[in-house]
C-alpha cells in the first residue's frame, strides 16, 4: 500500500490498511510510526516491521511497539542505505532483529514467513 498524501496509513479491523486523518501527535506525515504502532497492536507477535533507507527517525517508535508485543524488525544496513536515517535510528533502539544489506532482505523476510 502506498499512503495518500497529507495522510496517514493504520492497521484497521480484520487487518485492512485504514487511511486516516493527520494528528497533532504524527511527527511524520505519512507517519512510520503510527503505522507499526497499530500493526503491533493487531498482529503482536507475528508483526514484522520493515524500515528501509530514509531520512528523519520516523519508525523508531513503532519499532519498540514491534519488540514489546514479541514482533520483529528488519533495517536495511548502512552499506546498502542511501540515507541511513530511519534505519540507523531503528538500530538504536535496540530492537531491530536483522539489520541486512537490501538485496538481502528479501530473503530473510521469507524465512521468517515459511516458520
Amino acid at each position: 500500500w502506498i499512503c495518500p498524501g497529507g495522510k496517514c496509513l493504520e492497521v484497521g479491523l480484520d487487518l485492512q490498511a485504514v487511511v486516516k486523518d493527520v494528528e497533532a501527535a504524527d511527527r511524520y506525515v505519512p507517519s512510520v510510526d503510527r503505522l507499526f504502532r497499530t500493526a503491533a497492536k493487531k498482529l503482536g507477535d507475528v508483526c514484522i516491521g520493515v524500515i528501509l533507507t530514509g531520512m528523519g527517525d520516523d519508525g523508531a517508535e513503532g519499532v519498540e511497539a514491534v519488540a514489546e508485543r514479541g514482533g520483529r524488525v528488519l533495517a536495511e544496513s548502512p552499506e546498502s542505505a542511501v540515507i541511513y536515517g530511519m534505519p540507523g535510528a531503528a538500530e538504536r533502539t535496540g530492537h531491530v532483529t536483522a539489520l541486512l544489506p537490501l538485496e538481502d532482505l528479501g530473503e530473510q523476510l521469507a524465512r521468517w514467513l515459511d516458520e
